[in-house]
Formats: structure tokens, sequence, C-alpha cells
């Protein structure tokens, strides 16, 4: 069942529209539902679906194979460009560009998002009940939230995420603010393809989180023969499989 709302962001002084994606058998009376928050929702993805409509779809899959609960699959359509809502820092070399954004974004979604998710629809509060997914610069964007808003989601599925943003700033960020962030209970699916190039960065945060975040469940995985773009549906589907299994 497909529903939406329009939210007004004070951080963002923007309208943000959501679109919602509710489980089979959705009770607003039930016990509170965990929740998937999916950046770039309307992009195309497979065939004629678009990133929003194919999650919900592998969603209600997984969650039948492992026969977990499903989930509040929640899209947010950006107020800004990407490059202005998904970018941690301002930055323009070599093609990747960026106006630093993604403080307010995520400010906004931790403190004005959730509760108005929370007063429409039955989701929990608990941030190991919420996930975020994003692909590229959303990606990047997930990769700063697990780093600079550590309570905002417990659950990370990033999908080919541009870390060499900024001169791998995200990795700066992780080091620096490591000792806060290892004692937080995770669940990190980290993914890319494997004729991608630039490679580098994504390797180095997943041994980082092996080797000092013992309290997170991390996984990364290479799409075999598959780059930046053609590896997304790929990613999307392994993505939800880790998440599903390991509720």
């Amino acid at each position: 069942m497909k529903k939406e709302f329009w939210i007004k962001s004070s951080f963002k002084e923007r309208d943000y529209r959501i679109w919602v994606y509710l489980p089979e058998g959705y009770n607003a009376n039930a016990e509170e539902y965990a929740s998937i928050y999916v950046l770039d929702p309307d992009d195309a993805c497979e065939g004629d679906s678009t990133n929003i409509t194919f999650v919900a779809k592998k969603c209600q899959t997984y969650s039948k194979k492992y026969n977990k609960r499903n989930v509040v699959v929640f899209g947010i359509r950006q107020g800004d460009y990407r490059e202005i809502d998904y970018t941690p820092t301002a930055y323009n070399v070599g093609g990747l560009q960026g106006e630093g954004g993604a403080n307010k974004f995520l400010s906004f979604i931790e403190k004005e998002l959730f509760d108005t998710a929370r007063f429409y629809f039955n989701v929990s509060k608990e941030r190991s009940k919420r996930a975020i997914l994003g692909h590229s610069l959303g990606g990047l964007c997930g990769s700063y939230a697990f780093t600079a808003f550590p309570n905002a989601f417990g659950n990370y599925l990033l999908l080919s995420p541009s870390l060499i943003y900024d001169n791998d700033i995200i990795l700066q960020f992780e080091q620096k603010e490591r000792q806060n962030l290892i004692k937080n209970k995770n669940l990190v699916f980290l993914a890319a393809g494997s004729t991608e190039p630039n490679m580098l960065p994504i390797n180095t945060l997943n041994e980082r989180i092996k080797k000092y975040y013992t309290s997170t469940n991390s996984l990364l995985y290479i799409s075999p023969g598959r780059g930046h773009n053609s590896s997304k549906v790929d990613n999307i589907e392994n993505a939800l499989d880790f998440y599903f299994k390991n509720q």
C-alpha cells in the first residue's frame, strides 16, 4: 500500500515529499514496525521500477524468505539537489562536486522526519529499527550518517558509496570519531561493482569496521562484472537479503 505526505523542514527551509510503502497486513495498532529510509527514491531501478518500488518489493520477498516481519519503507525525495543534501563538505574536483548540505539534511531527518513518520505511521523510535539505504552520493550520505549522526540509524545499506569524495573525507571523519562510535551496535552492508574504479576507500572502511567495531555486524559484497550503476540492482537485493537475515 502506497502513501505519501509532505513535510517542511526548518533546518532546510524546503518542502520534502515523502513516499511510504506499507507492508501487507499493516496494522496501526500492532507492535511498532522497523523502517528503511531510501535516498534517491524516484531514480530508475529495474525495468519500470524506481528505487523505492524495487526496495519495497524486495523487502516483501526477503521478509518472507527469512520469516521476518516486514518493514515500512520511506522514500525521501530531496528538497534540494542531491549534490547539496547528500554531501558532507563543499567540494568540486574531478567531476565530483557538492555544496556540503548533509548536516542540515540529516538534522532534518533526525529531528523532524522521524517524529512526523511516527505520528502518521506505526514505526519504532529505536535506532536499531531504522535503516538508511543509499547509492553513490546517497551511499556517501549514509556513510556520513554513520560517522556524524550515530543516533539516527542502526542499519546502513551503502551501495557504491562515493567515498573518494573530498579526499576520502568519510575515512577522516571515521578516524576522528571512532572512539565515540565503536560502542554502538550496528548492521553495515557495503557494496560495489567489481569493475568500479577507486575501490580503496570502501575496502579501507570495511577493514576498519571489521577491526575496531566489534559490536557491529558488517559485510562487504562485490558484484562480479558490474560497474558503478550496473551493480545497483544486484546490490540492493544482496543488501536487503543481509538486512532481513540479520534482524
